[in-house]
This record gives C-alpha cells, structure tokens and sequence, in this order.
C-alpha cells in the first residue's frame, strides 16, 4: 500500500532496515527475559521516535524494518537517527552486566521504478556497509 501510493502519487517513502548490535550476548548471558526486555525497549523507540503514519515491523530475532512516510529524505535520516540514539541509550537488563546494545540501520528512499524488492535490496546494502563500517550508526543509499 505505502509504495504504490509512492508510485501514484509521488509521496516521499523512506525504508530504515535495523539490526541489533550485540543483541546475543544479552541473550546468552542473561536470559531470554532480558533478550525481551531488550526487545520490548526497542519497541517503545520505534513507537516514540516515529509518527502513527510510519510503520515499524519486527522481522525476525533482532531485526527490524521501518517505513517513514510523507517525509522529506533529510527528516527521514533525522528520525532514523533518532531511533539509533534511543535504542544506544535505552535502560535495560545488559547495562548493569557491561552489555551495551546499539542498532546499525541502513536506509534508502523510494525512487520512481522501485520494486519492494529493490527497495529492501538497497536498504539492506547500505546496512551491511554501516555494519563494515563499525556498527551503531545509519548508512543510507
């Protein structure tokens, strides 16, 4: 629905791909409680630094996509900081333990042609290469 209202329209679409840094050893270490805590924290990120226009979905363990929409490209980079710097400073069970969780996020925006697929290939490519980078951080395509 949110692309092809970006293909009829020409509305602003962003897709944020995000992955957990160091989600494992929270998980390993201290429980799959704290794993969940963890994961219920970077839920109250996602819902507090986007708006109920965007979509945040969790797809899989510590991974996560997100869509910014009707967004101008530099907002959208804005509030995909702003949900990294969250979830860099979110409480929960690992921080007494040394075990500092962080997001590397990869994003893209919406350019006319795009499939989903191609979408979701461009904002993986710019994850992986924030992810060589050194992690905790935003690269964009």
């Amino acid at each position: 629905m949110f692309l092809e209202r970006a293909q009829a329209i020409g509305s602003n679409l962003a897709l944020i791909a995000m992955d957990l840094d160091h989600f494992k050893p929270v998980n390993d270490t201290l429980g799959h409680a704290a794993g969940d805590a963890v994961l219920r924290g970077v839920g109250d990120a996602l819902r507090d630094n986007l708006r109920k226009s965007d979509l945040p979905c969790r797809t899989g363990g510590d991974e996560f996509v997100f869509l910014i929409v009707d967004a101008p490209e530099d907002i959208a980079k804005k509030r995909a900081e702003e949900v990294r710097m969250a979830i860099g400073t979110m409480p929960h069970p690992g921080n007494d333990e040394g075990f500092r969780c962080t997001a590397t996020l990869g994003g893209t925006f919406y350019r006319p042609g795009d499939t989903p697929e191609i979408l979701m290939q461009r904002a993986d490519e710019a994850l992986y290469k924030a992810k060589r980078a050194g992690r905790n951080q935003l690269g964009w395509d």
